[in-house]
């Protein structure tokens, strides 16, 4: 970069642009945001502790004692952070366990533990709170690509360029003014003897072996802001800038189609590389992995609709539901599945505040899910509350203008199905079929069905108790599937704590050769 004319010396202005050699045109550099923000990742990790302007402690510590929290409480404050985010160093590539870990939900988490929970150990949490949200919206800036996205995902245009370029400017003060600790060995005199100590002393970041990660952030700053200048404002080439375009992911990306198609072997030689690209010229390239170092951000999901819910829209024009048959159900499903109905039968843990701001959440999501496709508009209303209650807590710090606040019933359902679960983890018990998950429905809705309080419907609602019932099991099915799926991936990580298949996939393939 310096030999073509940039100047990267932090103790001066950065610059980072230099003319093209035959257009005369100026030329913005930019490294790999992705990757800048994988090395800031990788040195808080093996520094520990950064200080911020006003001397406060950016703290790795408080990250793995949040993981440590979810892991014992069996809940998730609304984040991904896991214990593959914690021991990353086997998967320093992933950009999804960097990002995830440099995002608003973990700083979410770290804010709600010290302001809502009141945990002694986050209670000095807020300068790491701030600098993972800090970069967590510089990695939205450099990673924007669609004008119907808002804040700092939007591209930078006119009509937010004072609010980029001012949140920018900040974070340029903000990424020098960064300190850590270093230790440097010296040899004093002491009674006549020489004694080698260690001093340790605090340093700008930017002046130390590890800049690189931040470095690389400003200098994609500066150039972000030249070339919005440069192409926008004075040549009018552009109307706005997707940052996303200059990323590297669209070359992993490709890399990875290709090396796909070469099965177990991911490393073709030169006449199978011919064969590849040509297939990826004619557009017969296979889908790209979702389980390579970056992943194509325009996967779409498929949304599923269970059979509680199509009672509920099928009773909508008076169609009952057969009582005798589920009793008989239920009855055959009882006797061979025993040994769930046995340990569910006895008393159920309690459940503590923290996990009831937790299971107020994700009755939240039960609810967003329940009213995309259930059409009984009284229905509907029994979902949502009308206002904020006490365990909207976790909801509110999170939302911004599209979560849902589920209702008393439909947090009351969920709780019951939490202690269900709790007792399910307690006792170890795997569920391995729909039989065996099916008793645990049935068991779960056999105790919330004398509850009067659950579910009351205006006078006018013809099917009320038809509804009813199906509310409840649709309710009890959709929070099963999502915490059975939690528990099985937390015994996964448990199985696989720290796998090594991609730090040792390329000897893998060479040994021998």
């Amino acid at each position: 970069m310096k030999l073509l004319g940039c100047k990267i010396d932090t103790k001066h202005e950065l610059k980072t642009a230099f003319k093209h050699p035959v257009d005369k045109y100026d030329m913005a550099v930019f490294l790999d945001p992705v990757h800048m923000f994988k090395l800031v990742r990788n040195h808080w990790e093996s520094k520990k502790v950064i200080l911020d302007s006003n001397n406060n402690k950016i703290d790795w510590n408080l990250l793995c004692q949040l993981n440590k929290l979810q892991e014992d409480e069996g809940l998730h404050f609304a984040n991904k952070i896991t214990r593959r985010h914690i021991m990353f160093r086997n998967n320093i590539m992933k950009v999804k366990l960097a990002s995830q870990v440099l995002s608003t939900s973990v700083a979410t988490a770290l804010k709600f533990c010290r302001e809502n929970a009141k945990l002694t150990t986050f209670k000095n949490s807020e300068p790491t709170e701030h600098f993972v949200r800090n970069m967590n919206n510089l990695f939205d800036v450099f990673n924007s690509r669609n004008m119907k996205q808002f804040d700092y995902k939007q591209p930078l245009y006119s009509r937010n360029k004072d609010f980029i370029f001012t949140f920018l400017n900040l974070m340029k003060t903000y990424i020098r003014e960064l300190k850590i600790k270093q230790a440097t060995k010296r040899k004093i005199d002491k009674e006549g003897k020489k004694v080698q100590v260690i001093l340790q002393s605090f340093k700008p970041i930017l002046e130390c072996s590890c800049k690189t990660g931040f470095l690389g952030i400003l200098i994609g700053i500066e150039s972000l802001q030249s070339l919005y200048i440069s192409l926008v404002e004075e040549d009018n080439m552009l109307v706005f800038i997707p940052s996303y375009k200059y990323c590297q992911d669209h070359l992993e990306l490709l890399f990875g189609m290709m090396r796909m198609h070469g099965g177990h072997n991911n490393n073709p030689n030169a006449k199978q590389f011919k064969g590849i690209y040509r297939k990826v010229l004619c557009n017969l390239e296979i889908k790209a992995s979702d389980n390579g170092n970056c992943i194509p951000l325009e996967s779409i999901g498929v949304l599923n609709c269970s059979s509680s819910i199509k009672v509920i829209n099928g009773s909508a024009q008076l169609q009952k539901l057969q009582e005798e048959q589920l009793c008989n159900d239920s009855i055959t499903i009882t006797e061979t599945c025993s040994s769930v109905v046995k340990f569910l039968s006895t008393e159920l843990p309690d459940l503590h505040d923290l996990n009831r701001y937790i299971v107020g959440y994700i009755s939240g999501s039960v609810a967003h899910y329940l009213l995309k496709v259930i059409k009984c508009e009284f229905c509907i209303d029994a979902l949502q509350a009308s206002d904020v209650l006490w365990f909207h807590k976790l909801i509110s710090l999170k939302n911004r203008g599209g979560l849902c606040f589920p209702s008393q019933s439909l947090y009351d359902v969920c709780c019951i199905c939490e202690a269900h679960v709790r007792r399910i983890v307690h006792e170890d018990f795997v569920v391995t079929s729909n039989t065996q998950r099916l008793a645990i429905v049935l068991q779960i809705f056999k105790k919330i069905l004398g509850n009067c309080g659950i579910f009351i419907f205006e006078e006018n609602h013809v099917n009320d108790q038809i509804h009813k019932n199906s509310l409840i099991r649709a309710v009890i099915e959709k929070y099963l599937d999502i915490r059975l799926h939690h528990v099985s991936k937390c015994k996964t990580l448990k199985i696989i704590p720290d796998s090594k298949r991609q730090y040792y996939n390329k000897l893998t393939q060479q040994k021998g050769t």
